[in-house]
């Protein structure tokens, strides 16, 4: 038992070590894949592939060593139960202990062997799976930040009027992101969120969906404040389309089936109509059973974005959050999704942020933000002749 106990102890550190460089291997490999045409551009290979090499060595040497303590235990336990039988043969000798005392001894410690091996096999298994299971549950245990009330209060069916109250909010490192920040947004009101970057207005829109919670103040929706609603319910009556939104490695159907799980074939379609995407989807040989690829490779950006806004379309949420969902296409994929995004604010509350002043056309709020703090609100007309900051950005997109 005592050469289990000891090998086990160190077979137990030795695969923890092992499962996290098997981890890093994969994350190693993953940001590779993921990163193929920064890699070529700057000609990171023989550097990634360098790291790489680094990260299997460090893992084989581990795997090596949890391997030789796996299998140390077998010929061990045989070693000290062939050594046990000839010590007890031999003691036996020296006080004359009598044969049938001698056999009975011999046929007990026979008997003791096997189950010492399988045990100490067990041990090795159950070692590297206790190991395994402990980097598990670092991520199961984790406390969830962002959790239910214990008695939430009924939304109901939402407006989409937005209120922020004294908030303040920042991330881990202390920094304060939004500063004593008050607004009321209207059901069915468009209001542009503008500002230089890094002056909170994402981390404004965030906040309504209950992604973080305020560190002081509250954020209403149509007069609850979203720390008192479920999770679900508050979500559910919000849409949101980034710059990047993802998609599954899954068809496009079922990439668009995301927005109302529920939804029949025809209203799929009819969003992706709404969208400006059924005609590039229907000239795809498998139409909406078409695979997108990892991330949807196999499409287009404005494609990608086209397929996001169809899941908006289906969602028919009250609220919806336009983040930058226009800055990385060219101009006529940026065209398409103007127009369809004219249909689809229409008797909703939208948040639109973009850097872009073209697309806050159709904003009639707009809050600008600095520093933190909302330092304009108004119309398009008003805040332009009192703001300096605002009249600032949008003069220099009108020169460029």
């Amino acid at each position: 038992v005592l050469p289990i106990k000891v090998i086990g102890k160190n077979l137990y550190r030795r695969a923890q070590q092992a499962f996290a460089a098997s981890g890093n291997v994969s994350e190693l490999l993953r940001e590779n894949l993921s990163a193929v045409r920064e890699v070529r551009a700057f000609g990171l290979e023989e550097r990634e592939r360098e790291r790489f090499g680094a990260g299997v060595r460090r893992f084989f040497e581990l795997q090596m060593k949890v391997n030789k303590y796996a299998f140390s235990l077998s010929p061990l336990i045989e070693f000290i139960t062939v050594f046990g039988i000839a010590g007890a043969l031999f003691m036996a000798y020296r006080v004359q202990t009598p044969w049938n005392s001698v056999f009975a001894m011999i046929t007990a410690l026979y008997f003791c062997y096997d189950p010492m091996r399988r045990m100490g096999k067990m041990q090795s298994e159950l070692t590297r799976g206790a190991a395994a299971l402990d980097r598990i549950e670092q991520v199961m245990h984790e406390p969830e930040p962002i959790a239910d009330p214990a008695q939430p209060a009924a939304l109901g069916r939402a407006r989409g009027e937005i209120e922020f109250r004294g908030v303040s909010f920042h991330y881990g490192t202390g920094e304060v992101v939004l500063a004593d920040v008050s607004a009321r947004i209207p059901a069915g009101t468009i209001c542009a969120l503008v500002g230089p970057s890094g002056a909170g207005k994402s981390t404004f829109a965030t906040l309504v969906p209950r992604f973080y919670d305020v560190a002081s103040g509250s954020v209403l929706v149509d007069g609850h404040d979203v720390r008192s609603l479920r999770l679900a319910e508050l979500r559910a009556t919000i849409a949101v389309v980034s710059q990047d939104s993802f998609l599954f490695h899954d068809t496009i159907f079922n990439n668009l089936l995301l927005g109302r799980p529920g939804a029949t074939r025809g209203e799929v379609e009819q969003a992706a109509k709404d969208a400006s995407a059924h005609d590039f989807i229907a000239a795809f040989p498998q139409g909406y059973d078409t695979i997108v690829g990892e991330r949807g490779a196999s499409l287009s950006g404005g494609q990608r974005q086209r397929i996001a806004l169809a899941r908006a379309f289906l969602r028919q949420a009250p609220i919806l959050i336009l983040d930058e969902a226009t800055s990385a296409l060219d101009s006529e994929s940026e065209a398409a999704i103007q127009k369809a995004l004219q249909k689809l604010v229409v008797g909703k509350t939208v948040l639109m942020i973009a850097h872009r002043f073209s697309t806050l056309r159709d904003a009639n709020l707009v809050l600008v933000f600095d520093r933190g703090r909302i330092v304009a609100r108004g119309p398009h007309a008003e805040v332009y002749q009192a703001n300096p900051l605002y009249r600032g950005l949008y003069d220099q997109q009108q020169i460029g």
